[in-house]
């Protein structure tokens, strides 16, 4: 049985515009599916770029943070905390997202790093908070 994350609420029909742009983007996604470090100027630079139109764009947030969980569900961890990693930066940054949770920040970029496995509720955790920070109520379904 295959899972989708989709966007609920008055959300759903901007929904396939945006994941359709955060998907043309290219950015991280591609980086971490070929297994290579965000170190290098290029990457560096889609980062920056991925941050500047998250911060005007509500549509874009959403559209990350739900790429994000579809990646997950679809088995691809690696792109999932990629993209995820992304929505914080973008967003509520890994400071106030560990004051938020009440652990350390440290512990947050391990988790989320390439070599880190978050445990389900800390997982979770994560995800109600930047729901609540990026103004979207994700559901799952059949698909």
């Amino acid at each position: 049985m295959c899972y989708h994350c989709r966007v609920g609420g008055s959300a759903k029909k901007r929904q396939g515009a945006a994941i359709a742009a955060a998907q043309r983007r290219g950015s991280s996604t591609d980086a971490a599916k070929a297994g290579r470090s965000m170190a290098n100027g290029a990457d560096k630079s889609v980062r920056k770029t991925v941050y500047n139109r998250a911060q005007k764009d509500g549509a874009f947030r959403k559209a990350l943070l739900t790429e994000a969980v579809n990646a997950y569900l679809g088995g691809d961890e690696l792109t999932g905390k990629t993209v995820l990693r992304d929505v914080i930066n973008a967003t509520i940054g890994f400071e106030q997202l560990a004051a938020d949770l009440q652990k350390s920040s440290k512990s947050l970029h391990r988790m989320l790093g390439p070599r880190g496995n978050p445990n389900t509720v800390n997982f979770f955790a994560i995800l109600q908070v930047l729901q609540k920070r990026v103004g979207v109520r994700l559901t799952v379904q059949a698909a």
